[in-house]
């Protein structure tokens, strides 16, 4: 057997390693495109995340990566549909970009306190400001905005939160009012338990973790 240490091997192999095995779908000349991200934001986003913000808890480089590479894989090769890999390269290449954003935030900045979040958040907008494949937002935070395939934009998660009715008839108790939170991450619970990857949710007791996924998670039975 033969050990090395991660931080020496880094997360380039992995990547290298997941694309060659994930990636088949993908021309060679969208995998270059998609590998030059990971090479101009990870490591940015990786020291970043280390040196300046508090995580929720300890989280070593390669397993944000990992992360990362698992919701690219539930956004570009689910068990159906997906993007048409073959459409005009300029549009590829623009949801490839937003997508690799999403994801960049969700796997960097997604074990960190409120607060860093923030902070993360300042910083993403700054690092990707110059990219013309992505088209940042101009009011709210990043974390406010989920990939929209339709228009290769990212688009308010309140555009997709289900409306709520009352029903007098269901306990106080078992109700459950959609809201950003419960929207969003009852959606990256859903993409990654989509490739069989799990999921650990953190936060305050009571703050209805079980509950709100859950049943979220029942409606697709």
């Amino acid at each position: 057997m033969v050990y090395m240490d991660p931080t020496e091997l880094g997360w380039r192999p992995y990547v290298k390693s997941w694309m060659q095995r994930t990636c088949t779908k993908m021309k060679d000349e969208t995998k270059e495109y998609l590998m030059n991200l990971f090479e101009n934001y990870v490591d940015n986003g990786l020291n970043f995340a280390r040196k300046k913000c508090v995580q929720a808890m300890q989280q070593v480089d390669i397993n944000k990566v990992t992360t990362m590479c698992c919701l690219l894989e539930s956004f570009f090769f689910p068990e159906k549909g997906g993007p048409d890999f073959n459409m005009d390269t300029n549009k590829l290449n623009s949801l490839i970009c937003t997508t690799f954003l999403f994801t960049f935030l969700w796997s960097m900045a997604g074990n960190l306190v409120e607060t860093s979040m923030d902070a993360f958040d300042t910083f993403a907008r700054d690092l990707f400001s110059d990219t013309q494949d992505v088209k940042l937002p101009g009011s709210g935070d990043l974390f406010s905005y989920f990939v929209d395939f339709d228009t290769r934009r990212l688009e308010p998660w309140e555009k997709i939160i289900p409306s709520f009715k009352y029903n007098s008839e269901i306990a106080y108790f078992d109700l459950l009012v959609p809201t950003v939170d419960t929207v969003r991450f009852g959606f990256l619970m859903e993409k990654l338990l989509a490739i069989n990857r799990s999921v650990m949710f953190t936060g305050t007791t009571g703050v209805g973790k079980v509950t709100s996924h859950v049943q979220s998670r029942a409606k697709t039975f």
